[in-house]
């Protein structure tokens, strides 16, 4: 059974923590990077050499947007400023995630819905 982090995020994570929360948000996206050797946190390395780095999904708005599978989209709720919600098909299947900082909120909201997708429902 693989793992999804799907984050309580409610107080301020140290530097080392949002790496290593960018690093399993990745390879939970794109599982292909669990085959390439993993030089530091999030930098990975094809066999030719070449390098892969994960986004900055923990403090770039725009990187943890990336995260949004396809066919879904991200809301945000006017009176609750620091919730995500994150809609698909069917939307009454609504996840949603909660953080002060922006970017973590729509992270997790992201992840949660991945694990939906996969079969492991994760709480709203």
């Amino acid at each position: 059974m693989k793992s999804v982090i799907v984050p309580s995020v409610q107080s301020p994570p140290s530097m080392l923590k949002l790496h290593d929360f960018c690093n399993r948000a990745a390879r939970t996206v794109f599982p292909g990077l669990v085959n390439l050797e993993e030089l530091e946190i999030a930098v990975w390395r094809y066999g030719d050499g070449s390098r892969v780095r994960a986004l900055r999904y923990s403090g770039e708005k725009a990187a943890a947007a990336t995260l949004v599978p396809p066919g879904h989209w991200m809301e945000r709720d006017a009176n609750l400023p620091d919730r995500i919600w994150i809609y698909g098909p069917g939307s009454d299947d609504a996840v949603s995630a909660r953080h002060v900082l922006e970017p973590l909120a729509i992270s997790a909201a992201c992840l949660r819905m991945h694990a939906r997708l996969k079969g492991m429902s994760p709480s709203r």
